[in-house]
């Protein structure tokens, strides 16, 4: 899988040095990076009463609820915001 952020063309390859994985800090990326993509791609903001979840709401209506849990991301949307995200 290629990354599209790094924009390759079809004849380079990226070596990887040392996994993110094995790095002290690895969790922090993950969360940072994690949370800048629901923020700003899906509009998704931190919760006040958890932390842990994140919201989109339009006026007084739920649109959009994301739990992240450790290397992944339950996701439950409305018919109308699910339609917004697939067109990112």
């Amino acid at each position: 899988m290629r990354p599209k952020e790094l924009e390759l063309r079809t004849d380079e390859l990226v070596q990887v040095i040392r996994p993110v994985y094995s790095l002290s800090d690895s969790g922090e990326y993950w969360a940072e990076t994690l949370s800048q993509h629901l923020r700003e791609h899906l509009r998704l903001l931190q919760a006040t009463t958890d932390l842990a979840l994140r919201l989109r709401v339009v006026g007084t209506k739920l649109m959009a609820l994301a739990a992240p849990y450790v290397d992944g991301v339950l996701l439950e949307s409305t018919e109308e915001a699910r339609e917004q995200f697939n067109k990112i």
